[in-house]
């Protein structure tokens, strides 16, 4: 009985190693991200490894920062010999919401493999509303 649990165990071990490590990487469709926001902008840093800079397409509207990415390999697949291969087309966003932004502001840098992002913030209005 020990040696089918054990097997089983392992079973199920490999089973866990293969959805955690494969199959999650093949639908990965985001990035790390990371938002600082100081008194007087906001700073964003992403980890875009591997990736241009002709692949990455921001955009600001209303306060929502979107960061898109779409990186696709080509290769020649007649002269390579491949037992297993996982790269090819990728996409990737995400957007976040940054109150008080200035669009004219932004600037973006990609260094490193990390994308950086510094939108500057206007300053917060605040409206009274009076109760009749």
């Amino acid at each position: 009985m020990r040696n089918i649990n054990r097997r089983a165990n392992n079973l199920f071990g490999l089973m866990d190693d293969f959805f955690e490590n494969d199959v999650k990487g093949l639908f990965n469709t985001t990035f790390k991200l990371d938002v600082q926001e100081a008194e007087d902008k906001y700073i964003v840093e992403a980890d875009m490894p591997g990736i241009k800079k002709e692949e990455i397409d921001l955009m600001l509207k209303d306060g929502e920062l979107s960061i898109s990415v779409k990186k696709e390999e080509v290769t020649n697949e007649e002269q390579k010999n491949y037992i297993h291969k996982e790269r090819r087309l990728n996409t990737m966003s995400r957007k976040i919401y940054l109150p008080n932004t200035k669009p004219e502001s932004v600037k973006a840098k990609l260094e490193y493999g990390i994308l950086t992002v510094i939108i500057g913030k206007e300053e917060e209005t605040k409206h009274k509303i009076n109760i009749d």
